[in-house]
């Protein structure tokens, strides 16, 4: 005799998952994009010393010339788009699994998140004012390759305050291996949450998957205000019945961009391995 087994299907779905966005925070939002798609920044050249001449009849202060000024136009073209459908019928015979609110929040960690992430640092890591190609970091070397290079933004006048490393999960291993490192659980739940696991040299060190770097990249410090990151539009939105289709659709757009700002490319080092 015949035994038929009963297949059930849960209403519970496995999402993937999903980190929180490693470059937000990070972000520099100090240029207005609104109402343009490019935005033109000025930098203001540097004057020359002289010395005073107390015995000119005029120009005691030296030749006078205009006060010059160089320009960088960042225009955006990152328009990214998403849409789905979760048809009436489909959804009452599948338990109703799908629903679309949901679905579009998870697309946006689960896709769009990432993309923002990758594409802000290879624009970081390739404008980079400062880098080094060397050997591949070993604990022995790790801790004295990121302070060198935090020392060398400093002799280039960046400011310690709004720094961050961004290192690959695979180099991070040697740096909690490398005895110098402390106070890895320093900063409490909040920053582990927000991707931060220490501080090395005053600066907030974030662990970020090796894939999410361009290939061959150990670690990259970041002054935030190096760069200009404008995230113009975010729209997430969900479609009842629209013409045509017996259901929901869920719509997502962001129009984003990341620009290292010329004047301040010394405020990005990269290390690159051999």
């Amino acid at each position: 005799m015949a035994i038929n087994y009963t297949t059930k299907y849960s209403p519970l779905v496995a999402d993937r998952f999903k980190q929180q966005s490693f470059t937000e925070k990070y972000a520099g939002g100090r240029f207005e994009f609104d109402g343009a798609q490019s935005v033109v920044v000025y930098t203001i050249d540097k004057v020359t010393l002289t010395d005073y001449n107390r015995a000119a009849a005029t120009g005691r202060f030296g030749q006078i010339g205009e006060l010059g000024d160089t320009k960088q136009t960042l225009t955006m073209t990152q328009d990214k788009a998403f849409t789905f459908s979760i048809d009436a019928g489909n959804s009452s015979d599948q338990l109703n699994v799908k629903h679309c609110n949901e679905q579009l929040k998870s697309n946006w960690d689960e896709v769009c998140t990432p993309e923002i992430d990758k594409y802000r640092f290879d624009k970081w890591c390739n404008g980079a004012g400062l880098s080094k190609t060397g050997a591949a970091l070993t604990k022995e070397n790790v801790v004295e390759e990121i302070l060198s290079a935090s020392a060398q933004m400093s002799n280039e006048l960046v400011p310690r305050s709004g720094r961050a490393i961004f290192i690959a999960e695979s180099v991070y291993i040697l740096t909690k291996l490398a005895s110098e490192i402390v106070g890895i659980d320093s900063l409490g739940k909040e920053a582990v949450a927000n991707g931060v696991v220490g501080r090395l040299d005053g600066m907030e060190i974030v662990a970020v998957p090796d894939v999410y770097l361009p290939e061959g990249v150990a670690f990259l410090i970041k002054h935030k205000d190096a760069t200009a990151d404008p995230m113009k539009l975010k729209t997430m939105r969900v479609q009842k019945n629209p013409v045509g289709i017996d259901g929901d659709v869920g719509e997502c757009r962001f129009y984003h961009d990341a620009f290292v700002l010329n004047s301040r490319a010394n405020g990005l080092f990269v290390y690159c391995a051999e």
